[in-house]
């Protein structure tokens, strides 16, 4: 080969300037580069892009700092924290009246680990010796009423809530098993999942605040979390433009909601009955986010389903 046929091979070749790999065409270059060297956007408040992209963000959906009494916070301040209760006032025991009925309930259920059948016959000979000095309540009636104070603890934690459901139409002559069963839907409040999603640390640097359009080196339009696509811009553009609404999410934060479900089912429970899950999402995170799991996307809600019985 001469060193004209090697100037013009150098002459005609692409590089990558991560690997240095040479290709023929700008557009093999670019396939290469957008395979092998991606540029991951995470979004305006935390550099996606790697600096190099332009970015628009919506003016009315701020996500403007707040702090418990809803007054402005500067943006180089933290909100200030809600303060916990002095431990000598009753609310600071919520769901439990005062101490002395937390520890009564930490010592049974923590401690003893005690049976129903126990606990209620500590009930009854502490409610017997009540009614001898002059009566008084106990700390509950019965284990019920324990059980039903410690599931409505709500620490990083919320509790799940059941309903029976029963087919209520009108039943035919030899009606199938499932219209005559009692099933049990189980269901998170909704409110209550997103806020614990939303104060996960973990997403601090993952998590997108204000609704945005992105813009390479080329002015080509980029598309990638959520919150930087079409839709949702156009829907705080729509709530923006009406007076009432404008009025009152004037430097919000936007949540967009996902749900989902699928085929899955779980088996959560015994008898006749099992559940398809559904799950929830703020659509604020990042795609490294929602692959990474977590909190990112829980379960809020279990659709329940007949159990099928294949016919021999």
């Amino acid at each position: 080969m001469s060193d004209s046929d090697s100037d013009l091979i150098l002459l005609t070749s692409f590089y990558c300037p991560e690997c240095k790999q040479a290709f023929r065409s700008p557009g093999g270059l670019t396939r290469h580069k957008n395979i092998k060297h991606p540029v991951i956007s995470f979004g305006p408040q935390i550099g996606g892009g790697g600096g190099e992209h332009h970015f628009e963000t919506h003016q009315h959906f701020r996500a403007d700092h707040y702090n418990i009494h809803s007054r402005p916070v500067p943006a180089d301040k933290s909100p200030e924290s809600i303060p916990e209760p002095p431990i000598h006032l009753p609310e600071a025991w919520y769901p439990f009246d005062k101490r002395s009925t937390f520890d009564w309930s930490h010592f049974f259920y923590i401690e003893l680990k005690a049976s129903n059948g126990k606990i209620n016959k500590a009930l009854d000979i502490l409610q017997a010796q009540l009614l001898e000095v002059g009566g008084g309540q106990t700390p509950f009636r019965n284990t019920k009423d324990l059980y039903a104070a410690i599931d409505s603890i709500r620490e990083e934690n919320t509790p799940w809530i059941t309903y029976n459901v029963k087919y209520t139409g009108e039943l035919p002559d030899n009606p199938p098993l499932w219209m005559t069963e009692v099933y049990k839907f189980c269901v998170h409040d909704t409110l209550n999942v997103l806020i614990e999603q939303l104060k996960t640390k973990a997403f601090r640097d993952q998590f997108n605040y204000t609704p945005y359009q992105e813009w390479n080196t080329r002015n080509e339009r980029i598309y990638s979390n959520l919150l930087s696509g079409d839709w949702i811009w156009d829907t705080a553009d729509e709530i923006s433009r009406d007076p009432e609404l404008s009025r009152i999410t004037n430097g919000a934060m936007l949540v967009p909601i996902i749900l989902g479900s699928d085929k899955t089912t779980v088996s959560v429970d015994t008898g006749h009955q099992e559940y398809h899950p559904a799950y929830i999402s703020p659509g604020n995170l990042t795609n490294i986010a929602w692959r990474a799991h977590g909190n990112s996307v829980l379960p809020f809600m279990f659709f329940a389903i007949p159990r099928s019985f294949k016919s021999k």
